[in-house]
């Protein structure tokens, strides 16, 4: 069995809490997971990455309880060349959502599952994620039925009804997670690939312009530099400008079910068609209506209609930090203007990141962080909703968006440990962070003792 305690003591006693509490049970490769516990799914470096697209250390983690193979497994009888892991987790947002008239408690699903190749020269791994909101009690006290195995498989729901009906049961979010290993002498190196997908367009890997790129280089000595990362991000797409669906006089319509499209073309448009087939119907909405833009975009990356908070736990992300919400626009500008948003106003970002550590001395180690970005807030921010053109038939609106031409942002870490004791558990820790740049300048610091080890109290020896 393992087990881990960590609480958070604030001056205000009332708002201390565990940071870390859980306790896993094994047998054999198979885990039982039990409580708030934080872990990196992906292969990705957790001190140097800016974290990863699907759930990251960016928040505090929930509690949750799961079961599967949360490290690398051999697959029997080809055990020298393939591993696997794979989970599936259960757990339950149940932070204070309603102060952005969120669903209250919603529960928290997630699986995944990976594959990765070993004893080769270069090794692959390739994953899939997926995360869904389901249940909870909406902010007017309603409960929201839960339908477990369409949220799971990702299907629509009449037991939930609305949009979850039409569409699917619960907010999705997903990855894919891709990458190369291999080793030069004693040096690992390793490039990793994320997807982010939030419905069906997404999960099409070569129409999907969104991704996380990384290259990580560990040299597996205790030298200046004994590794580095670089990762680039790009969330801008999700789907393309066009709206979700089609709406027509204030209704989501399904095109490609329309039963007469000429009957449809002349009542709807005044048009007189002949032999007009559901697909001509859709391209002719699209270029009508749509300005030219394919439906099904706008994926609105970790937000959600039913569940306004989304994808976040204590106004955190889930996912990277680099998203930025409501709240943490708040903190610097309190008359941002966000009534078009849901919670995350800003999850359409570039960035470039780089992130160093290494050994000063055998008692000196330090790690840095530098990430430049350009954020472009949302679709919904810049047209006056998911469904509508602000952007276009409102330029006014459109040239006061706050993020209207990407605002820049450049974030700065750095960290100085210090072990006075050789094998004593005992560290030393100052760090240094300022943020600066077309948003808001900021600077931060911290100083902190760990140990990680046990005390003993040993009775002395009376003569």
């Amino acid at each position: 069995m393992e087990t881990e305690v960590e609480f958070n003591l604030r001056s205000e006693i009332s708002t201390s809490y565990f940071q870390l509490l859980y306790f896993n049970l094994h047998y054999g490769s198979l885990q039982l997971k039990i409580g708030k516990e934080a872990y990196v799914i992906g292969q990705y470096s957790e001190d140097l990455s800016s974290g990863s697209l699907f759930v990251s250390n960016n928040s505090r983690p929930p509690p949750r309880i799961g079961i599967g193979f949360y490290e690398y497994t051999s697959v029997p009888f080809i055990e020298k060349y393939v591993e696997f892991k794979g989970a599936i987790n259960l757990g339950i947002l149940n932070d204070d959502r309603s102060d952005f008239n969120g669903t209250d408690k919603p529960w928290y699903h997630e699986k995944f599952f990976y594959l990765r190749s070993k004893s080769l020269p270069v090794n692959v791994h390739a994953g899939l994620n997926h995360s869904a909101l389901f249940g909870g009690t909406t902010a007017n006290g309603v409960a929201i039925p839960v339908d477990f195995w369409a949220t799971f498989f990702g299907m629509g729901s009449s037991k939930v009804g609305g949009g979850e009906e039409t569409n699917v049961a619960g907010a999705h979010f997903g990855t894919y997670d891709f990458g190369l290993n291999w080793k030069i002498k004693e040096a690992l190196f390793q490039v990793y690939y994320q997807i982010p997908f939030a419905d069906d367009g997404g999960m099409q890997l070569f129409k999907n312009g969104d991704k996380l790129f990384g290259i990580l280089v560990d040299f597996n000595k205790k030298g200046l530099i004994s590794s580095i990362n670089y990762e680039y991000i790009n969330t801008t797409f999700q789907g393309g400008h066009g709206v979700p669906d089609a709406v027509i006089d204030g209704e989501i319509v399904d095109l490609l079910k329309v039963e007469n499209p000429d009957a449809f073309m002349l009542e709807q448009f005044d048009t007189v068609t002949v032999g007009f087939t559901n697909h001509e119907l859709k391209k002719y909405c699209e270029d009508n209506l749509n300005y030219g833009y394919k439906y099904n975009g706008r994926d609105d990356y970790y937000n959600n209609y039913l569940y306004p908070k989304g994808q976040s736990y204590h106004n955190y992300a889930l996912g990277p930090s680099l998203i930025l919400s409501k709240s943490d626009i708040q903190n610097f500008k309190d008359d941002f203007n966000g009534q078009y948003d849901y919670f995350f106003i800003s999850n359409r970002i570039v960035a470039h990141h780089l992130a160093v550590e290494g050994n000063i001395s055998t008692k000196f180690t330090y790690r840095t962080k530098l990430t430049y970005s350009q954020n472009y807030g949302s679709y919904a921010g810049a047209n006056k909703g998911r469904y509508n053109w602000g952007s276009i038939e409102d330029p006014e609106y459109y040239n006061s968006y706050y993020f209207k031409d990407g605002l820049k942002q450049a974030y700065t870490f750095f960290e100085l440990n210090y072990t006075p004791f050789s094998n004593k558990g005992a560290s030393f820790t100052s760090s240094v962070a300022y943020d600066f740049g077309e948003m808001y300048h900021n600077v931060g610091v911290l100083l902190g003792f760990q140990y990680n080890g046990f005390f003993s109290l040993k009775k002395t020896k009376k003569d």
